[in-house]
């Protein structure tokens, strides 16, 4: 059932709305009556259309006065709503756009301000009915949550309350509440006859009351008419026509008093008075003891209004003609005063002072000057012409420049700004820093010893506490191109190492020989894949002695950083080998030095048994005239399984398997 509110709050009766003081936390609450929950986002009552009614329910009376309390957590745009379902929550409807406050069925007070948020409270006046399964429902309707429409406009908060008791109207003992009961018209006074209020039972509270009197109670609602009922009404406030019948205490006759005549002071404002406040009429009133309105130029002194008042019209004397005080700032030059532009303003003409502005008045006037400080040294911020010192006077302000050498020149002792140089204030001078980032970030390219490391090397030297991560370097300096990030790796066998590529075991193996240009990650030097371009990985070639090959294990090659490209030229095949120095080299606990070893260059991904391949068992073949066996005169590793690369063709088989053909296997190629 959809009840209409309408019919059952009488009109003009919505509420008081006060807004109270409180700190704004997260959307809506509703604190007043209790909430069946804290839940919002769901219509409803916060928790979906099947909520079930909660156990604390507020019990209230039929037509009675409540305040509904709620506070906005987190403030929204918008307003708000406060309606009743007499048997549930079946009946209650959204509003049909953010602007709709058009009310509706069981809506009790619609378009309620927000006031950016914190707690509400609101006076409303319950339906003159009886329910044991009301819903009082406040709701907010949020017009920053565009478009309507989509769910996310409102939040929904309910108490479960009831109204019990009897209704407003009903007859009873006296006291009892009810809509005013009035009779057919009875005999009235002679239309003729004066009724004055103090003896006229037309002006009697109990006026157009029919029946005996009782005590004193409260009638409520729109009156009713019908045939006087005897007994039944209350003596109080009731509404309705005149009857003809008095109530206890009513003397009044219907014929006319008389009285004093009409006199200044006796508070009705008779024909040649402006007005007539009785016992307040003085002459510093706003009603005078002679009943005149009154008003600026008559000679008295308005309490509270007036500052003065001489009578005349003349502006320029002590009473303006606006009665206020003569004054500086009232707009009118007096005696004493040397300009009064009528304000407060410090930066015009005309000081707040009356006195005209000039340089060193400690004003500065606008348009004119630039600064005024009030006072005649030369040597702080302002000079005695209004003009602020600067930069590049010359002159050195105590406290403001560390040095003034009057130029703009940025690479000499003193900056443009007038500051000393020195490492840290991002200026690069000429011929002292390599860089100056103005920063402490070691990490960035350029150190904080305005240094620019050309690999992680030099981050290491200059900070031999560095960590290992990503760096900024620039192997061909300022005068080259742009740097780039890296990898350093500081822990490795003394550290200092660049990384050129991280390639890992299986599927996402790169398996590309290493003097093709196969960039992957670039910009990510942390990537689990990740190859420099070849213009970077040359760069940091020459600028670096060593170059490492390992898979993060013991297994590993040390050898001249020269050989990076090796096979480069050569054929493209399978074939393409190169016999490597190798200053160090280790492979299951085996380690050799200053050893020649053919190894071949080309992965498997281009048909081949893997980029940087030893054969041990191959040594003496295809060319090489070498040893077999390098490592220990016998086979170490499966047949051909002794590739240096997580994408060989061959894994071998035994054990201890190589460290490259484990399967958390990540194949490291380093410079230093």
């Amino acid at each position: 059932m959809r009840l209409s509110l309408v019919s059952l709050v009488p009109a003009g009766v919505l509420a008081s709305l006060v807004l109270l003081a409180g700190s704004a936390r997260a959307h809506l609450s509703l604190t007043s009556p209790p909430p069946r929950t804290d839940l919002l986002k769901q219509g409803p009552c916060g928790a979906g259309p099947a909520d079930p009614r909660g156990p604390t329910v507020a019990t209230f009376k039929p037509g009675e006065k409540i305040v509904v309390t709620w506070n906005e957590f987190v403030d929204h745009p918008g307003h708000f709503r406060i309606a009743l379902d007499p048997d549930g929550q079946d009946d209650f409807f959204e509003p049909a756009s953010f602007d709709d406050v058009s009310g509706g069925p069981g809506v009790i007070v619609d378009g309620i301000f927000d006031k950016n948020g914190g707690d509400y409270s609101l006076e409303i006046e319950l339906p003159n009915i009886e329910c044991d399964s009301c819903v009082l429902q406040v709701i907010q309707v949020m017009t920053d949550k565009k478009p309507y429409g989509d769910g996310n406009d409102l939040y929904y908060q309910c108490a479960d309350i009831a109204i019990v008791g009897e209704m407003v109207g009903t007859t009873g003992e006296p006291g009892s509440t009810g809509p005013d009961t009035t009779g057919d018209p009875g005999p009235t006074t002679d239309p003729a006859s004066t009724t004055d209020p103090a003896t006229s039972g037309a002006s009697d509270p109990s006026a157009g009351q029919t029946g005996t009197t009782g005590e004193p109670g409260t009638s409520t609602g729109d009156p009713t008419t019908g045939a006087p009922t005897e007994g039944t009404g209350s003596a109080g406030a009731t509404t309705g026509e005149n009857t003809g019948t008095t109530s206890a205490g009513d003397t009044s006759t219907g014929e006319p008093t008389t009285g004093p005549g009409p006199a200044c002071g006796d508070g009705t404002v008779d024909a040649g008075e402006d007005c007539d406040d009785g016992a307040d009429n003085a002459d510093d009133a706003s009603c005078t003891s002679a009943c005149k309105m009154a008003a600026c130029g008559d000679g008295q002194v308005q309490a509270g209004v007036e500052g003065c008042d001489d009578g005349n019209q003349v502006d320029d004397d002590a009473c303006s003609d606006a009665c206020a005080l003569a004054s500086c700032g009232d707009g009118e030059v007096q005696a004493g005063e040397a300009c009064d532009d009528g304000n407060q303003s410090l930066t015009d003409e005309c000081l707040s002072t009356c006195v005209l502005a000039s340089c060193g008045d400690g004003a500065l006037q606008a348009g004119v000057e630039l600064c005024d400080d009030g006072n005649p040294d030369e040597a702080d911020a302002c000079l005695n012409s209004c003009v602020p010192a600067k930069c590049g006077d010359a002159v050195v302000q105590a406290g403001v420049e560390e040095c003034d050498d009057a130029n703009a020149e940025e690479t000499d002792a003193c900056l443009a700004s007038c500051k000393s140089a020195k490492c840290g204030d991002a200026v690069v001078q000429g011929g002292v820093e390599e860089c100056d980032d103005g920063n402490i970030d070691n990490t960035d390219g350029c150190t904080t010893t305005c240094t620019a490391p050309k690999s992680c090397l030099a981050v290491q030297v200059a900070f031999p506490g560095a960590t290992d991560g990503v760096y900024l370097v620039d192997p061909d300096g300022a005068e080259g191109t742009p740097g780039f990030q890296v990898f350093c790796d500081m822990t490795t066998a003394g550290g200092g190492w660049t990384l050129l590529e991280r390639s890992p075991f299986g599927g996402l193996t790169i398996g590309k020989a290493l003097y093709n240009d196969v960039p992957v990650n670039v910009d990510d030097p942390k990537a689990t894949r990740h190859r420099l371009a070849k213009p970077m990985m040359t760069a940091l070639r020459d600028v670096s002695t060593d170059m490492r090959l390992d898979c993060r294990g013991q297994d590993y090659l040390l050898t001249a950083a020269t050989n990076l490209f090796n096979g480069q030229g050569g054929p493209n095949t399978c074939f393409n080998w190169t016999k490597v120095l190798y200053k160090e080299a280790q492979l299951k606990g085996n380690k050799v030095m200053n050893k020649t070893i053919c190894t071949w260059h080309v992965g498997t991904s281009e048909g081949c048994a893997g980029a940087w391949h030893i054969d041990e068992a191959a040594q003496n073949q295809y060319g090489c005239g070498l040893m077999n066996y390098p490592w220990k005169g016998v086979a170490v590793v499966s047949p051909s399984a002794d590739t240096f690369a997580t994408d060989a063709a061959t894994f071998d088989g035994l054990s201890p398997v190589h460290d490259c053909h484990k399967n958390s296997a990540s194949r490291w190629i380093l410079v230093r």
